[in-house]
């Protein structure tokens, strides 16, 4: 039976979920790939925030020949598309802006092989990432078929030395890509509807990190009234919110509860709105009892 080494691993992480591994991540190879796949008979393991690749040990000085072709040298490219309607939703920066997509190189200075190596300059990816679809295009990385269905980002991984892919002496270390996506801020909205709109009230957090102000009422399409609060920073979205807002009635002493735990955030429910005279990204949350 033929023994398999790892060539290398990729992970995508996200703040937005509490293990911060990113799902639904779909890899579709570049054609120059899937030949190169082929002709080394690579072997891909997929997951889903992740691809790892593997080669028979029986290839690797044909991977080292490929890897030292300074006229086409050795680079595997992938076009990820995530599965979820919401991700740009819950994504920074968007990935998909207007003609330009996320790329990700192993081009950056070398790191410790024994850890993740993270293929973005910052903690977390941003705007530097991203390419325009013609610049793409003009590398042959990307059709003009993917202009109009654009991949979430682009995997751009080279073989050679400086990448870290392999060591100076042509050894492949199967070192672990990774990108970390951070999650959208917002700042949450409260629209308070029916009897407890009437009702003289306030929000508190439970765990004394963030506050609320009123900002009055507010005709919404049906017509009706609705009271608001809004909170006073941007708060970053989770799949599963930790959040703890009640909502109280001012009186002296504290306040009579009047809703226990206010409902959270919701990635379906996320626009653009102004905030102390700035455009800000806003979570609305309507409440009706």
């Amino acid at each position: 039976m033929s023994a398999y080494s790892l060539l290398f691993d990729f992970d995508v992480k996200h703040d937005y979920f509490a293990n911060h591994k990113a799902v639904s991540v779909r890899f579709e190879p570049h054609s120059e790939t899937a030949k190169l796949l082929k002709s080394l008979g690579l072997i891909e393991r997929r997951r889903d925030n992740g691809i790892a690749l593997f080669f028979e040990e029986g290839q690797r000085e044909a991977l080292r020949l490929y890897a030292e072709d300074e006229q086409e040298p050795l680079q595997f490219v992938y076009k990820a598309y995530v599965d979820d309607p919401l991700f740009e939703r819950y994504t920074t920066p968007m990935p998909n802006r207007s003609g330009k997509v996320l790329r990700f190189k192993n081009d950056l200075p070398r790191q410790a092989l024994s850890e993740d190596v993270v293929i973005h300059p910052d903690d977390r990816v941003s705007e530097v990432a991203l390419a325009s679809i013609e610049t793409l295009q003009d590398d042959g990385l990307l059709t003009a078929r993917d202009g109009l269905l654009k991949p979430s980002f682009l995997l751009q991984l080279a073989a050679n030395a400086e990448s870290g892919l392999r060591d100076d002496e042509g050894v492949f270390n199967g070192p672990h890509y990774m990108i970390h996506f951070a999650a959208t801020q917002s700042y949450w909205k409260y629209f308070l509807l029916g009897d407890i709109a009437k009702r003289d009230a306030y929000i508190v957090d439970l765990s004394e990190q963030v506050e609320f102000e009123p900002s009055g009422e507010e005709a919404l399409a049906n017509q009706q009234i609705a009271l608001t609060y809004v909170s006073k920073e941007a708060i970053a979205m989770q799949q599963r919110s930790e959040c703890r807002f009640q909502l109280r009635e001012s009186s002296f002493g504290g306040g009579k509860v009047l809703i226990k735990r206010l409902p959270v955030a919701s990635a379906n429910q996320v626009g653009r709105g102004q905030y102390h005279g700035k455009e800000v990204v806003v979570s609305e949350i309507y409440v009706n009892c």
